[in-house]
């Protein structure tokens, strides 16, 4: 009895010492200014070559997200669906890796940039 007691108790400070670290993270910092683009960000020109014609204010096709709604989205999110096998990635393949960098901060509003390190594999 009294080693099933240490065992439970031995497996209960495992399971929290693994636990710990994801609790201790950090949550994501909120948008500055969701919904409203920052024009003086280098990423507005990206924006205007690559999707501005499509992800405006009231988009023609309702599956489209405005930029409104991208502006909440995750900027890892964003940086895979530009970066090659995601669905803008056709749109996005002119762009060089600090213009989707460029753009992912632009579309985010002040997010959490995306990492400096991230590349296109």
């Amino acid at each position: 009895m009294k080693l099933r007691t240490q065992l439970r108790a031995t497996a209960l400070a495992f399971g929290l010492a693994l636990a710990a670290p994801a609790f201790a993270q950090t949550p994501p910092a909120q948008p500055v200014s969701a919904g409203k683009p920052n024009d003086a960000l280098p990423g507005k020109a990206p924006f205007d070559k690559s999707c501005a014609a499509c992800h405006t204010a009231a988009p023609v096709d309702v599956r489209t997200p405005n930029f409104t709604q991208l502006s909440a989205m995750p900027a890892a999110l964003i940086r895979d669906t530009i970066n090659e096998g995601g669905k803008m990635a056709p749109m996005a393949a002119a762009l060089s890796i600090d213009e989707k960098t460029q753009l992912v901060a632009y579309l985010t509003s002040g997010q959490v940039l995306a990492p400096s390190d991230w590349t296109e594999a």
